[in-house]
């Protein structure tokens, strides 16, 4: 990818709870699943995250012609759109304000409360989704689908955030910038220390074998739209905090950034 396009990426934070398109998803393979041995067992398994889940549901229930889940999957399709589109909003007006030459952090409230909206409403619609792949699996089924889930894991422990996080961003927008020390230091020191978050609870998502489940009580919507509206703030006060310290050539490069967006990853090849 390259680095110039890779902070566009982040500023499109606004992905699913998965981090991918609600078409691509993983696929259920009882034999890879049922592996064992050195290979498999050092794997780290990470808490498998709930659009995982569904789409396991799916292919093990062979639900993916049901017209209740093809409606289903349609509104959490709808719904992503409205949170992707919200982070184009907020980088358009990123744009205009590296533009006008000062980013006012008060002036995006409005974007990050609607963003935090459709948040919450795309991880309800994958909720909803969840809820009606339970509803047409057996008991035996659905105790198979967890039982090929990973363990949890041993901590929930997260570090706390970094201008070098990669995954999240700053770090590439940084060095495509070709920041000087100075300007790394000034931007340092006005951000001060990164915040330490307390790890959010756990999605239980090994209850889905009981009867009684219910995706809408496992707080995927207050979870979702917490973290999104989180992180785009964050994103927002390091760009408010960085934009001084720019000389023309890096402003203008940040603004072509924030302009154009990331450009569409490959396909990989078929067959």
């Amino acid at each position: 990818m390259h680095r110039l396009t890779s902070f566009a990426l982040a500023l499109g934070l606004w992905t699913s709870i998965s981090g991918c398109e609600p078409d691509q998803l993983p696929t259920f393979d009882r034999e890879a699943r049922s592996q064992t041995g050195p290979a498999r067992s050092q794997r780290r398994h990470p808490r498998p995250p709930p659009i995982a889940l569904l789409r396991l549901a799916i292919d093990l229930g062979g639900l993916s012609s049901d017209p209740g889940m093809v409606s289903a999957h349609q509104r959490m399709h709808d719904a992503h759109a409205e949170v992707k589109a919200s982070g184009r909003s907020i980088a358009w007006a990123l744009t205009e304000a590296v533009a006008a030459g000062s980013i006012e952090v008060e002036a995006f409230e409005t974007h990050l409360a609607l963003l935090e909206e459709r948040a919450g409403d795309e991880a309800l619609a994958l909720a909803l989704a969840l809820n009606a792949a339970h509803s047409r699996l057996d008991t035996e089924l659905r105790a198979e689908l967890v039982a090929s889930l990973p363990p949890p894991p041993a901590t929930d422990e997260h570090p706390p955030e970094s201008l070098d996080d990669i995954d999240q961003g700053p770090g590439h927008l940084l060095e495509a910038l070709g920041l000087d020390d100075a300007q790394y230091g000034a931007l340092a020191e006005t951000l001060g220390p990164p915040p330490s978050h307390p790890p959010p609870p756990p999605i239980e998502l090994f209850t889905f074998v009981d009867d009684s489940f219910d995706a809408t009580t496992l707080g995927m919507s207050e979870l979702h739209a917490e973290h999104l509206s989180h992180r785009a703030h964050r994103q927002i006060e390091m760009l408010a905090a960085l934009l001084p310290l720019l000389d023309t050539e890096q402003r203008a490069a940040l603004g072509l950034l924030l302009r154009e967006g990331p450009p569409m990853p490959p396909r990989p090849a078929s067959g």
